[in-house]
């Protein structure tokens, strides 16, 4: 197998797409201008080792890419679970993309019009590694295979064989975390500024006034980080609570844009179309700041330094979907995520260990909000503790809280939803609706039995059993998004996307 590029300028910048045949050894890769490449090998992003390291699948890869490596092609998914790999086969032909939309532009299919799944699958990544739903369905009766946190191995006869990545040690202490971390980033970092590259990436870092954000931009100072961006209102029930990181970066030494997270709304055109009308349409405003930037931000980092225990977390069971519907904007605009709290987090009982352990007791604050690991990181960086830290807030806008969802996009873009809506059959919608809320109580209700069983058996006799989930697993749906209406945001924003990869559709 040998790998042919197509490069196309007019693609959004960090995107790819691939197609392996049966009938040639050839497996062309149509891509955006700045993806990586040479001979054999192709990424976007960095990952931590030499630029000269195609050995990307080893690698802590903030990114995705492949490499032929003898008969096979192997392909890396993001070193996060925030965005995935896209398969889909198609007679003779295998596609694998970073873009779903690329995916289904490549293959001359749709989302399946009436289908109310998509968002839902792509937040049930929440569930961890082990339980999130794996396919979904396209207008033409094909299904997309979704993979996360992983490596594909694909050989001519269009086998695919999914590997894990490669395993991270136990942490020891906090000092051993800490340093893992610090070595982990700066080796990231100098591949992204590597002379080498196409495109050369700089740091720039997200801050609140929590935890977990502070504690990346501790990393990113180090690392040479000079700017810093914050949204200056959190969210609440009177319209916003301050939640500037704006002083905690000015002690670290970087300059700090400020930004309403309401900016968005005052964009032309389809500001939501990028972030399949999520809450993430908030970072649309900041996309010249983001260019050729690698970001830092602090997803995940609630479920990894939290001191109390969270079953699951090293199979990356979350508490929440923030960040998951970046993919779109971030291949258009250009920037590296830099997932801090990702990276070694699947040796998350160790971690967990560190922070209940003694040693970070003088962290330790109490209480249900209490991150004693990313308090220590900051506080020894000079951050008074009075700065972050102290209560949890969030930035990103709700609309299920903050009124009605209709409020949180452009009136262009409400209006030209609702003529989408109106062709598709509501009462197919309806239906569907309600199958989904079955299915997805049957599987919380199911969940939680489990959980009671489980805890009983450890806290009367001492038994630690883990139980198997009856639910098949792409029947086990986040209870975190709509199945009315709304849940179509995803098919109307791929409709609006899709122009931007047609150049590159033709087969």
């Amino acid at each position: 197998m040998k790998l042919c590029f197509h490069k196309i300028d007019s693609l959004p910048r960090l995107s790819w797409c691939l197609r392996v045949s049966r009938h040639s050894e050839e497996v062309d890769v149509w891509h955006g201008p700045w993806v990586e490449s040479r001979t054999n090998f192709f990424c976007e992003g960095a990952w931590n080792s030499d630029y000269g390291n195609e050995e990307i699948e080893r690698a802590i890869l903030m990114g995705s890419g492949g490499r032929i490596d003898s008969d096979n092609l192997i392909i890396a998914s993001p070193s996060h679970a925030m965005e995935r790999l896209h398969l889909l086969r198609n007679r003779d032909y295998l596609f694998v993309s970073n873009s779903i939309v690329f995916l289904l532009c490549k293959a001359e299919d749709e989302p399946h019009p009436h289908s109310l799944r998509y968002k839902i699958v792509f937040a049930s990544i929440i569930q961890g590694l082990k339980s999130y739903p794996r396919y979904l369905p396209t207008k033409n009766g094909n299904r997309i295979r979704l993979y996360n946190y992983c490596n594909l191995i694909i050989n001519q006869r269009l086998e695919v064989i999914e590997q894990p990545k490669p395993a991270v040690k136990d942490f020891v202490d906090f000092q051993d975390y800490r340093d893992f971390l610090a070595n982990q980033i700066a080796a990231i970092i100098s591949n992204a500024r590597d002379s080498r590259r196409r495109v050369k990436y700089e740091p720039i870092v997200t801050i609140s006034s929590g935890y977990d954000s502070p504690t990346c931009a501790v990393f990113a100072r180090e690392n040479g980080c000079e700017q810093a961006l914050t949204f200056v209102k959190a969210r609440d029930t009177a319209g916003g609570i301050e939640d500037s990181g704006q002083q905690i970066a000015e002690r670290l030494g970087m300059a700090v844009t400020v930004i309403d997270r309401r900016d968005y709304l005052q964009e032309a055109g389809f500001p939501e179309v990028e972030f399949y009308g999520t809450s993430n349409a908030m970072m649309y405003p900041l996309a010249s700041r983001l260019e050729a930037k690698a970001v830092f931000t602090g997803h995940h980092g609630d479920a990894v330094w939290d001191r109390t225990y969270r079953k699951g977390c090293e199979n990356f069971v979350r508490t929440g979907a923030s960040g998951n519907s970046l993919e779109e904007f971030r291949l258009r605009v250009g920037w590296i995520h830099m997932a801090v709290p990702f990276i070694g987090c699947t040796s998350y009982l160790s971690i967990n260990k560190i922070s209940q352990s003694l040693e970070m007791k003088p962290w330790s604050i109490g209480g249900w909000y209490d991150r004693p690991i990313p308090r220590r990181i900051v506080e020894s960086a000079g951050i008074e503790r009075i700065l972050f830290g102290n209560e949890k807030r969030v930035a990103v806008v709700n609309p299920q809280t903050e009124g009605s969802w209709d409020h949180w996009m452009t009136p262009e873009s409400y209006q030209d939803f609702r003529t989408f809506c109106n062709e598709i059959s509501r009462l197919r919608i309806a239906t569907q609706h309600k199958f989904i809320d079955a299915i997805r109580w049957l599987n919380e209700s199911h969940a939680a039995w489990n959980d009671r069983i489980t805890n009983r058996l450890a806290r009367h006799f001492g038994i630690k059993v883990s139980l198997p989930c009856v639910i098949p697993r792409d029947l086990r749906l986040s209870g975190s998004r709509s199945t009315d209406e709304r849940a179509l945001l995803f098919q109307w924003s791929v409709a609006k996307l899709s122009s931007r990869y047609q150049c590159g559709s033709k087969k």
